[in-house]
């Protein structure tokens, strides 16, 4: 069975915008960028291909990342292209063009392409051939990349909304909907599935855990409550996507906290404080985290307490962690790679990857699929 997974999304710095129009957009965290780590390119790491899909800038300033398949990269720009891109040399196999601006995707579940357009609008299209499928009017602004498993097209939107669509007609088949704050960061953490189940995190900071079929919520959690003595400083948005690893489930808030949740029982584990709307990464013993200053940090799986911290870059805007090879990996907002030892957090070495931020990171097999703001794919991979 085809594989589809979305690709880690890397939040960059404090991207905020509020219920009614009202908008805060400073693109890089509040705080001094430390000086570049002198530190050598890495060894044996090669580009294998790079593809420019277009879009420029305003792609870091949208829900639009790419998903990968088990063959494929599908990827959209905001002017509406929506592209499919061979995993293994970086040749387009299709290109298609929606019916209005995207302001959220890619989603797949290897079979089809779903993208949220500006008009208010789901569009479908056939992962193989790029042949639309149908298009949904839901008259709110997609929030977040559709997630497409289990027959369902899963949707978020900005006002809280949850829908499932028929992956076949688009036809809606259920909702539900959850508070959102009066202000609230930039768009929504992607939505993860687990199994025939979906996770959701809300700008409330909530995580809600329904079923994918019917929409039926069998549970939902705490992550972290809103303090503070105005809407910035409580800020709470659930936007780090949901990380499954194992038998547990990882959830992160900004300006909050993580939580550890058992997925057989959903009780809580433990809970560290860690502010991050980044994604996460695991092995079997630790969790790496980027907070929101732009320090790497390793948690014990199982205590919740701190293994190492990194924070030679701070102020650079870096991304998620991903485990690649023998390393942990991070992108910045000059495009570069660093590469840390997962044992101690150490720098082992940097690779100038991509023009503009990186925005997502995947690894898949032998290569390290990076995406940037400026529009670009490339394809990394160790020549030893």
């Amino acid at each position: 069975m085809m594989r589809a997974r979305l690709l880690a999304v890397a939040a960059l710095g404090f991207l905020l915008a509020a219920c009614g129009g009202k908008k805060l957009h400073p693109y890089q965290e509040a705080v001094e960028r430390k000086p570049d780590p002198e530190i050598g390119v890495m060894e044996g790491l090669s580009t294998l291909w790079k593809v420019d899909v277009g879009g420029g800038d305003r792609i870091g300033y949208t829900s639009i990342r790419p998903a990968v398949s088990d063959d494929a990269v599908f990827f959209a720009d905001p002017d509406g292209d929506v592209v499919r891109i061979d995993i293994e040399d970086g040749s387009l196999g299709w290109k298609v063009k929606a019916s209005s601006d995207i302001n959220a995707g890619t989603g797949s579940d290897g079979s089809l392409v779903a993208v949220g357009l500006v008009s208010g609008s789901v569009a479908v299209f056939d992962a193989g051939t790029g042949e639309p499928l149908w298009e949904k009017e839901i008259d709110l602004e997609v929030s977040a990349p559709p997630l497409g498993a289990a027959g369902v097209v899963a949707v978020r939107t900005s006002d809280g909304t949850v829908m499932g669509l028929d992956a076949a007609d688009g036809e809606e088949h259920w909702r539900f909907q959850r508070t959102v704050p009066g202000l609230t960061l930039r768009g929504d953490a992607p939505m993860v599935a687990l199994g025939t189940g979906l996770l959701t995190g809300f700008a409330n900071g909530k995580l809600v855990a329904s079923d994918l079929v019917t929409g039926r919520v069998f549970w939902e959690k705490i992550v972290s409550l809103a303090r503070g003595r105005n809407e910035i400083e409580r800020l709470n948005d659930a936007d780090a996507p949901p990380l499954v690893a194992g038998r547990d489930i990882y959830a992160a808030t900004y300006g909050g906290t993580i939580l550890a949740i058992r997925a057989e029982d959903a009780s809580d584990r433990w809970v560290a404080k860690v502010s991050t709307r980044r994604p996460m990464d695991a092995d079997r013993h630790l969790l790496f985290v980027t907070d929101d200053r732009g320090t790497v940090i390793a948690l014990d799986r199982g205590s919740g307490q701190e293994v190492w911290r990194q924070d030679a870059l701070q102020g650079h805007g870096v991304s998620g962690p991903v485990l690649f090879d023998i390393y942990l990996v991070v992108g910045t907002l000059d495009g570069d790679l660093y590469f840390l030892d997962p044992d101690d957090g150490t720098l082992a070495g940097r690779y100038p990857a991509v023009d503009g931020a990186v925005i997502a990171m995947e690894a898949s097999g032998d290569r390290l699929l990076v995406a940037s703001s400026a529009g670009e794919i490339a394809a990394v991979s160790f020549t030893y």
